[in-house]
């Protein structure tokens, strides 16, 4: 599991940090406070929604649940939602449509391997 760290202990434990890093080939995120920052929650809001697309959960062409809903279900804020719909837009993966809501456009599994194994 990747380790997260405030931004301070990068600055007074950089070598440390860098030998963990090289060692276990593992990311280590830096954060403001260390713990619930918006990026690293917006990354753990992504991959759950990227799963339940994957999984069929929700299918191509369908509405997923608005911000709102989606806020309530994965208990953080509005924002870290609106990150990980970004992210997944910027992806193709879902299109938001103003007023009406965001659909899942792309469902083809090799696209998914492809995120999950660099060529």
């Amino acid at each position: 599991m990747p380790l997260i760290i405030p931004s301070a202990d990068l600055r007074n434990n950089y070598n440390k940090i860098s030998k963990r890093c090289h060692e276990t080939k593992e990311p280590i995120y830096v954060t403001r406070n260390g713990v619930n920052d918006l990026v690293v929650l917006s990354d753990e809001v992504f991959e759950k929604m990227l799963n339940m697309i994957i999984e069929g959960d929700w299918k191509k062409g369908e509405m997923i649940p608005s911000e709102n809903e989606l806020r309530e279900a994965f208990s953080v804020s509005r924002s870290t939602v609106r990150q990980a719909v970004q992210r997944l837009s910027a992806l193709g993966i879902v299109r938001s449509r103003q007023g009406k809501g965001t659909y899942v456009e792309q469902v083809d599994t090799s696209f998914y391997l492809n995120l999950l194994i660099p060529l």
